[in-house]
Protein backbone atom coordinates (compact mmCIF):
# COMPACT_ATOMS: atom_id res chain seq x y z
CA UNK A 1 0.00 0.00 0.00
CA UNK A 2 1.75 3.38 -0.39
CA UNK A 3 1.99 6.70 1.71
CA UNK A 4 -0.97 7.91 -0.39
CA UNK A 5 -3.24 5.91 0.23
CA UNK A 6 -2.44 4.63 4.01
CA UNK A 7 -2.53 8.47 4.40
CA UNK A 8 -6.37 8.78 2.99
CA UNK A 9 -7.35 5.97 4.80
CA UNK A 10 -6.25 7.78 7.70
CA UNK A 11 -8.43 10.58 6.99
CA UNK A 12 -11.27 8.96 5.97
CA UNK A 13 -11.45 6.76 9.31
CA UNK A 14 -10.54 10.17 11.10
CA UNK A 15 -13.51 12.11 9.36
CA UNK A 16 -15.52 8.70 9.64
CA UNK A 17 -15.30 8.55 13.72
CA UNK A 18 -15.89 12.11 14.11
CA UNK A 19 -18.86 12.33 11.99
CA UNK A 20 -20.51 9.00 14.06
CA UNK A 21 -19.32 10.84 17.32
CA UNK A 22 -21.45 14.08 15.71
CA UNK A 23 -24.42 11.86 15.13
CA UNK A 24 -24.66 10.14 18.50
CA UNK A 25 -24.38 13.69 20.20
CA UNK A 26 -27.49 15.08 17.79
CA UNK A 27 -29.55 11.88 17.80
CA UNK A 28 -32.56 11.23 20.23
CA UNK A 29 -31.41 8.68 22.75
CA UNK A 30 -33.68 6.05 21.33
CA UNK A 31 -32.19 5.95 18.16
CA UNK A 32 -28.37 6.84 19.46
CA UNK A 33 -27.47 2.89 19.98
CA UNK A 34 -27.34 2.50 15.84
CA UNK A 35 -25.28 4.64 13.75
CA UNK A 36 -25.84 4.84 9.64
CA UNK A 37 -23.74 6.17 6.83
CA UNK A 38 -23.17 5.56 3.20
CA UNK A 39 -19.76 5.07 1.87
CA UNK A 40 -18.00 6.14 -1.39
CA UNK A 41 -16.58 2.71 -2.69
CA UNK A 42 -13.55 4.10 -4.66
CA UNK A 43 -12.64 7.06 -1.65
CA UNK A 44 -13.82 5.23 1.86
CA UNK A 45 -15.66 8.73 2.31
CA UNK A 46 -18.41 8.43 4.35
CA UNK A 47 -21.52 10.63 4.99
CA UNK A 48 -23.89 9.65 8.15
CA UNK A 49 -27.58 9.26 6.89
CA UNK A 50 -31.00 7.68 8.98
CA UNK A 51 -31.69 5.02 8.73
CA UNK A 52 -34.59 5.22 6.03
CA UNK A 53 -31.93 6.64 3.77
CA UNK A 54 -30.61 5.59 0.28
CA UNK A 55 -27.16 5.32 -0.50
CA UNK A 56 -26.43 6.96 -4.14
CA UNK A 57 -24.84 5.60 -7.09
CA UNK A 58 -21.49 4.32 -6.00
CA UNK A 59 -21.97 3.76 -2.36
CA UNK A 60 -22.38 1.38 -0.01
CA UNK A 61 -24.49 1.43 3.24
CA UNK A 62 -22.49 0.43 6.58
CA UNK A 63 -24.27 1.02 10.02
CA UNK A 64 -22.28 0.61 13.60
CA UNK A 65 -24.01 -0.16 17.16
CA UNK A 66 -26.62 -2.82 15.95
CA UNK A 67 -26.83 -5.93 17.80
CA UNK A 68 -26.66 -8.84 16.17
CA UNK A 69 -28.13 -11.88 17.19
CA UNK A 70 -26.85 -14.01 20.11
CA UNK A 71 -24.40 -16.34 19.17
CA UNK A 72 -24.40 -20.40 20.12
CA UNK A 73 -23.11 -21.19 23.36
CA UNK A 74 -19.74 -22.36 24.12
CA UNK A 75 -18.40 -25.88 24.86
CA UNK A 76 -18.84 -27.05 28.13
CA UNK A 77 -15.69 -26.59 30.45
CA UNK A 78 -13.76 -29.58 31.78
CA UNK A 79 -15.34 -30.74 35.48
CA UNK A 80 -13.14 -29.20 38.42
CA UNK A 81 -11.59 -31.04 40.94
CA UNK A 82 -14.11 -32.97 43.89
CA UNK A 83 -13.70 -30.72 46.96
CA UNK A 84 -13.96 -32.17 50.25
CA UNK A 85 -16.33 -34.33 52.23
CA UNK A 86 -17.96 -32.25 54.44
CA UNK A 87 -18.77 -33.35 58.15
CA UNK A 88 -22.20 -35.11 58.52
CA UNK A 89 -25.01 -33.43 59.56
CA UNK A 90 -25.57 -35.90 61.79
CA UNK A 91 -22.46 -35.63 63.92
CA UNK A 92 -23.70 -33.06 66.16
CA UNK A 93 -26.91 -34.01 67.60
CA UNK A 94 -27.76 -34.48 71.22
CA UNK A 95 -31.17 -36.14 73.14
CA UNK A 96 -30.84 -34.69 76.65
CA UNK A 97 -33.23 -35.88 80.22
CA UNK A 98 -34.47 -33.47 81.89
CA UNK A 99 -31.60 -33.68 84.76
CA UNK A 100 -29.19 -33.01 82.26
CA UNK A 101 -28.29 -36.65 80.85
CA UNK A 102 -26.74 -36.63 77.63
CA UNK A 103 -28.93 -40.28 76.34
CA UNK A 104 -27.46 -40.15 73.53
CA UNK A 105 -25.94 -38.18 70.32
CA UNK A 106 -23.87 -38.14 67.49
CA UNK A 107 -20.49 -38.47 67.32
CA UNK A 108 -19.66 -34.89 67.77
CA UNK A 109 -21.47 -34.81 70.94
CA UNK A 110 -19.23 -34.68 73.85
CA UNK A 111 -21.35 -33.99 77.26
CA UNK A 112 -24.44 -32.26 78.73
CA UNK A 113 -25.33 -31.08 81.83
CA UNK A 114 -28.00 -29.08 83.56
CA UNK A 115 -26.79 -25.70 85.83
CA UNK A 116 -27.42 -26.35 89.01
CA UNK A 117 -28.20 -23.38 90.11
CA UNK A 118 -31.05 -22.76 87.66
CA UNK A 119 -32.31 -26.56 86.76
CA UNK A 120 -33.75 -25.14 83.32
CA UNK A 121 -30.58 -24.24 81.76
CA UNK A 122 -28.29 -27.15 80.10
CA UNK A 123 -25.03 -26.90 78.06
CA UNK A 124 -24.19 -29.09 75.85
CA UNK A 125 -20.83 -29.56 74.61
CA UNK A 126 -19.73 -30.60 71.02
CA UNK A 127 -15.97 -32.09 70.01
CA UNK A 128 -15.42 -28.57 67.63
CA UNK A 129 -16.34 -25.01 67.82
CA UNK A 130 -19.83 -24.43 67.13
CA UNK A 131 -20.12 -20.70 67.52
CA UNK A 132 -21.04 -20.07 64.07
CA UNK A 133 -23.24 -22.47 63.51
CA UNK A 134 -27.23 -22.69 63.65
CA UNK A 135 -28.90 -24.58 66.64
CA UNK A 136 -32.29 -26.13 66.42
CA UNK A 137 -34.19 -27.30 69.83
CA UNK A 138 -37.16 -28.96 70.62
CA UNK A 139 -38.88 -30.77 73.87
CA UNK A 140 -38.77 -34.51 73.73
CA UNK A 141 -39.63 -37.35 75.76
CA UNK A 142 -37.25 -40.36 75.77
CA UNK A 143 -39.86 -42.82 76.54
CA UNK A 144 -42.64 -43.83 74.27
CA UNK A 145 -45.84 -41.49 73.99
CA UNK A 146 -48.83 -40.40 72.09
CA UNK A 147 -48.97 -37.26 73.02
CA UNK A 148 -45.43 -35.27 72.77
CA UNK A 149 -44.17 -33.06 74.93
CA UNK A 150 -45.18 -29.16 74.19
CA UNK A 151 -42.84 -26.34 75.27
CA UNK A 152 -40.83 -23.61 74.54
CA UNK A 153 -36.67 -23.69 74.04
CA UNK A 154 -34.25 -21.26 73.43
CA UNK A 155 -30.88 -21.80 71.80
CA UNK A 156 -27.41 -19.83 72.42
CA UNK A 157 -23.76 -20.23 71.96
CA UNK A 158 -22.26 -20.97 75.40
CA UNK A 159 -20.55 -18.26 76.65
CA UNK A 160 -16.78 -18.47 77.44
CA UNK A 161 -17.19 -22.40 75.97
CA UNK A 162 -17.03 -21.93 71.78
CA UNK A 163 -17.60 -26.05 71.60
CA UNK A 164 -21.02 -25.50 73.62
CA UNK A 165 -24.60 -24.61 73.34
CA UNK A 166 -26.71 -22.99 75.87
CA UNK A 167 -30.14 -24.49 76.35
CA UNK A 168 -33.30 -22.97 78.14
CA UNK A 169 -36.35 -24.96 78.50
CA UNK A 170 -39.99 -23.92 79.43
CA UNK A 171 -43.32 -25.50 79.67
CA UNK A 172 -46.08 -24.48 77.54
CA UNK A 173 -47.24 -21.69 80.21
CA UNK A 174 -44.24 -19.70 79.76
CA UNK A 175 -42.54 -21.27 83.28
CA UNK A 176 -38.63 -22.28 83.64
CA UNK A 177 -38.88 -26.03 83.95
CA UNK A 178 -36.35 -28.61 83.36
CA UNK A 179 -37.70 -30.41 80.52
CA UNK A 180 -36.16 -33.20 78.24
CA UNK A 181 -35.08 -31.76 74.52
CA UNK A 182 -33.10 -33.26 71.70
CA UNK A 183 -31.07 -30.47 69.94
CA UNK A 184 -29.38 -30.66 66.62
CA UNK A 185 -26.18 -28.28 65.54
CA UNK A 186 -25.78 -27.44 61.75
CA UNK A 187 -22.21 -25.89 60.98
Amino acid sequence: MTASIKGRATVVLAALGALMIAALAMAPQSQASTVYACVKTKSGTPRIVSKKAKCRKGEKKLSWGTQGPAGQNGAAGATGAKGETGAAATALWAVVEFNGTLVRGGSGAVSSTSIVATPSHYIVTFNRDVTKCAYIAAPASNVATTFPPIGFIGVAPAEGNPDGVFVKTETKEGTEQQESFDLAVFC
